[in-house]
């Protein structure tokens, strides 16, 4: 196998295999296709990153281990079915391989310019263009923009083929958009693939989760403030930046913008889901099996049952809730069997809630540990004309036990119908009766003498 380092290109930096076998090619005169016959390998299999068409690739280019090594971490190597590795990280291979290929157009010119070399042997695709988070040239303040769009894998990474066809227009500028400023989310970006230094939140976490994080929580943080954008790119571009100015300070800032998000959603949601939109369908469902995004699901999940009357049971962002935290007006009074309506009443009596709270059942919450023995307590209440039936008495006699405190109702408003508890009713008779079983006549004949009686002893044994 004849070998031509003289002719071979030098390796540019963040260049990718597919680009770096093109401009070889050209140093050839030759296709890409027609140097890998030349190299006795397929380029389908130089793609797929295989053995033997990478020692091809090395022994005509005349690299290094260490600088195949670095083309191949700029091109997105892949692992298994669904994932592809760039530089160290891994990434869902949708996220780094996209039938659309963008790039700076600034910097294909500049390849042109400043190379002194025929134009297929100095144009370059870098690596970080690859990655569908990457939105901006830091170095140029340009938009990544289309430059072809290919289904067909091979033919899109015919690097040769394809800018063959569109050298012209790059050198007129037909494809430059006006600059635009970087955000620190683009040269926070950057800095991770060069070098993989980080000084953010997210440090010790998986770039790929990191950058899921931030167009996300900055798509709803964006939704929140109503913010207009003139175009998806805008919107795209926004949406990261933001999410990345909340979410690279740590915890609090972070538990501080997700509390702001569950209150928006007071008024047109009243969900963990429609509160918190698309990042609750990521954590939720989308990248449910990602640990990557386990920090970051667990606040969510902290602060959703802080805020929201979660059922024990309910499958949480992937866990069960084992102990309910808080209660609402309706949860409390579907378990108590008992009506919302009342329910609120009993609550505000009982100085559980606010008695000028303007929220509605279902978003008035209060501790369920507080509210346990409340709760116990309501479980059997009864109208007035059923604690009647349950003492044998009148109106005007159950009237006279409240007045002797005798008798106490569960809630003082007379506007609440069922307030009265039926095991107190029974204890009562219990106690007047003392296991004998007198006629109505009897009792009703010593009402006053017998509640009397009664109520003297329980100030002594007080």
């Amino acid at each position: 196998m004849s070998t031509f380092p003289p002719l071979a290109p030098s390796l540019v930096p963040r260049e990718t295999l597919p680009s770096y076998l093109s401009r070889l090619a050209a140093t050839k005169g030759v296709s890409t296709g027609d140097l890998c016959y030349d190299m006795r390998v397929a380029f389908r299999r130089a793609l797929n990153f295989e053995d033997e068409p990478l020692a091809a690739v090395a022994e005509f280019g005349g690299l290094t281990p260490k600088q195949m090594e670095e083309l191949v971490s700029w091109t997105g190597k892949p692992v298994g079915d669904v994932r592809s590795v760039l530089r160290g990280e891994a990434f869902v291979s949708r996220a780094v391989r996209n039938p659309t290929m963008r790039g700076c157009p600034i910097c294909l010119r500049e390849d042109m310019e400043n190379s002194g070399k025929p134009t297929l042997q100095s144009i370059v695709m870098r690596g970080h263009w690859l990655l569908r988070d990457t939105c901006v040239c830091v170095k140029h303040c340009h938009p990544l923009v289309p430059l072809w769009t290919e289904p067909h894998f091979s033919r899109r990474n015919d690097i040769g083929l394809q800018l063959d066809g569109i050298v012209e227009d790059i050198k007129c500028g037909a494809f430059e958009r006006p600059r635009i400023e970087a955000s620190h989310y683009d040269l926070w970006l950057d800095q991770r693939l060069e070098s993989g230094k980080d000084t953010t939140w997210f440090a010790d976490q998986p770039l790929s989760a990191s950058v899921i994080m931030c167009y996300n929580f900055g798509f709803e943080l964006l939704r929140l403030d109503q913010t207009a954008m003139a175009d998806d790119a805008d919107t795209n571009r926004a949406a990261r930046a933001a999410g990345f100015a909340v979410l690279s300070r740590g915890e609090p800032e972070i538990r501080s913008a997700i509390r702001e998000l569950a209150a928006a959603g007071e008024d047109g949601y009243e969900e963990p889901s429609g509160a918190f939109g698309k990042i609750y369908s990521v954590l939720a469902y989308e990248y449910l099996n990602d640990t990557g995004l386990d920090r970051i699901r667990r606040i969510f999940r902290e602060i959703i049952l802080d805020t929201w009357p979660i059922d024990p049971g309910t499958d949480l962002l992937g866990e069960h809730v084992v102990t309910r935290k808080l209660h609402s007006v309706t949860t409390a009074a579907r378990e108590a069997g008992t009506e919302p309506e009342l329910m609120r009443k009993l609550l505000i009596d009982a100085e559980v809630i606010d008695a000028n709270g303007m929220l509605s059942d279902r978003r008035t919450t209060f501790s369920a540990e507080v509210a346990r023995p409340i709760l116990a307590r309501i479980s059997d209440v009864v109208s007035l004309r059923t604690m009647r039936d349950v003492l044998g008495a009148t109106r005007t006699e159950l009237e006279a036990l409240v007045a002797e405190n005798i008798l106490t109702p569960l809630a003082s408003s007379p506007e609440i119908r069922k307030r009265w508890r039926r095991e107190d009713g029974v204890k009562l008779m219990e106690e007047i009766t003392r296991g004998r079983r007198p006629s109505r006549q009897t009792i009703l004949a010593g009402w006053t003498c017998c509640m009397r009686a009664c109520a003297a002893e329980r100030h002594c044994v007080a």
